[in-house]
């Protein structure tokens, strides 16, 4: 219940508080939703002067070779649920830590060598020439839910072992045979439809425990490279960053989004997961359900088992965008517990009635299709020359899906969607302030388009925004938050007004007027941005 001050000091009165604030509230954004539908005030990246950017990266050459594989790595580090991230934070780990470790990890984290040998040579040297030797497990790599065995060859060759963590009898469930063995075929799938595009060749894959490692796996190729983590942080100095790394962040996001766009040949009429029938025939694949997991609602009863149990969700192929945000909105649950959680609702369904949520239309075509999503496009999933910056690999394809096309392939990496993520405060904890976010979402964005030939009618159109509409999508099927996710979106479209006393305006009661300008000035805010041909022919000149 609100109050207000009724004029005298000391008291309060409550009487029709519930109309007075609604009316309070609409006064005081209608002047900036006004000006941002006449287009006075709206969304853009920021413009940074030319003379205080760092030159322009060139594109890679569009007659690439086949280097540019991966190197798996630091499986999927940024998202190791609280149990397992505290797993290996030391080496004086307590005797309780270790238990818990092992228990994560179980017998998939210890494989016993000899089998990991025995396994790689019938991949490497089928015929035996080698005689059993020249061959070591050369390291071990622990990310978030995987672990990667490296095995090589006396003649430098590599090949790389992923293991999941659940691989295990107690753990082991039918929706995890088919998330991996949808991971594996779709990675063979990227790598013959798009030959360029620089993904690990898939040797050979396994759905359950009994084989020769006895544990699930993907056996994939290696090629060596560096962390985009180590060409973005750079060497830390006491000064600036030195040109040559700023320069080659510049190198690895116009890389990047290189690469991205040669996925837009992949699309398909439904959202789910690539379905590939007994033979693995890649031709013609099925679609298939998501299946996701989030922790048991009864997790604070049984915290032992935080990070280890789980409650599978699984949505089904979907016909619309309307389809896959609304299906995952109701999977989500617990919108209507209170009158804020209701305002909240209220405004994420009204930003998914606008484009381009409303919709997965590839600009100029009448019928909805959908593109791949990379399931955690960060820093740790990039591999990169570690000379130049640019991308040779991208990795960990674990929940790789199809999705609406807003939040596909052409969104900008999550790294650079920090500010619409939970937990943003600058400067004590963020890695970047928002301008110099929208300054490399600017320059993403830009290269995008310049990798898609400038066309208005690709993708491109959603990469500047793309951090507003993959947030969203986190909040729904990820570990984002409606509250979140609602308290940016109103801050940034109305920075006057409390974002908290307008969802909680929303919640109290039917508010048409209300509502229905949130949704005029949504439908202006989040519309797409349409790539700037002038900048594009300008950039051209520059590079001749």
């Amino acid at each position: 219940m609100f109050a207000r001050h009724n004029g005298r000091k000391g008291q309060v009165s409550e009487h029709s508080t519930k109309k007075a604030l609604q009316e309070q509230v609409f006064s005081r954004i209608k002047s900036c939703g006004s000006r941002l539908q006449k287009g006075l005030v709206k969304w853009r990246p920021c413009k940074t002067p030319l003379e205080q950017r760092p030159p322009k990266a060139s594109l890679p050459a569009t007659d690439e070779s086949d280097q540019g594989r991966t190197t798996p790595q630091n499986d999927q580090e940024a998202k190791r649920p609280l149990l397992a991230s505290s797993m290996a934070s030391s080496n004086s780990q307590s005797s309780t830590t270790m238990h818990e470790q092992a228990r994560y990890w179980g017998p998939t984290g210890e494989i016993d060598s000899t089998a990991l040998i025995k396994f790689a040579l019938k991949i490497i040297d089928p015929e035996g020439e080698l005689g059993g030797v020249g061959i070591w497990v050369r390291e071990k790599k622990q990310g978030s839910y995987n672990t990667v065995y490296i095995l090589q060859l006396i003649t430098g060759y590599k090949i790389a072992i992923k293991v999941p963590a659940v691989g295990q009898s107690e753990r082991w469930t039918p929706e995890d045979a088919y998330n991996l063995r949808s991971e594996a075929l779709t990675m063979r799938l990227i790598r013959k439809g798009c030959p360029e595009f620089p993904i690990p060749e898939v040797y050979a894959y396994s759905t359950d425990l009994d084989n020769e490692i006895g544990a699930p796996y993907i056996a994939m190729e290696v090629i060596e490279g560096v962390s985009a983590c180590d060409i973005w942080c750079g060497n830390p100095t006491e000064d600036d960053d030195a040109p040559e790394d700023d320069q080659n962040r510049y190198n690895l996001l116009g890389s990047l989004a290189y690469a991205m766009a040669r996925l837009r040949s992949i699309q398909c009429r439904k959202t789910g997961t690539f379905d590939f029938d007994a033979e693995d025939n890649l031709e013609k694949p099925k679609i298939g359900p998501i299946h996701t997991w989030h922790d048991p609602s009864d997790i604070n009863d049984h915290i032992d088992d935080l990070g280890i149990a789980r409650k599978i969700r699984t949505f089904p192929p979907g016909l619309s965008a309307r389809a896959y945000f609304r299906n995952g909105l109701v999977k989500k649950g617990g919108h209507d517990k209170d009158v804020e959680s209701k305002g909240v609702l209220k405004v994420a369904l009204k930003a998914l009635e606008c484009d381009p949520f409303a919709r997965s239309l590839q600009p100029g075509s009448n019928g909805e299709t959908f593109v791949l999503q990379h399931p955690d496009f960060n820093l740790q999933n990039i591999i990169c020359n570690p000379d130049t910056g640019e991308v040779t690999g991208i990795i960990d394809w674990d929940g790789v899906k199809l999705v609406p096309r807003c939040i596909g392939y052409a969104s900008v990496p999550i790294w650079l969607r920090e500010d619409w993520l939970p937990g943003y405060f600058m400067p004590d904890e963020a890695e970047h302030s928002v301008e110099e976010l929208e300054h490399y979402r600017e320059y993403y964005a830009n290269c995008m388009a310049k990798a898609m030939g400038g066309d208005i009618d690709e993708d491109c159109v959603h990469t500047a925004k793309s951090a507003i509409y993959t947030a969203l999508d986190a909040a729904i099927y990820g570990d984002g938050h409606l509250l979140d996710f609602t308290t940016k979106l109103l801050g940034t479209m109305f920075p006057r007004q409390s974002a908290r006393d307008y969802t909680m305006s929303l919640g109290e009661k039917k508010w048409c007027e209300g509502e229905r300008y949130l949704g005029e000035c949504l439908s202006s805010f989040l519309a797409a941005d349409t790539p700037d041909e002038g900048s594009s022919n300008e950039d051209a000149e520059e590079e001749e």
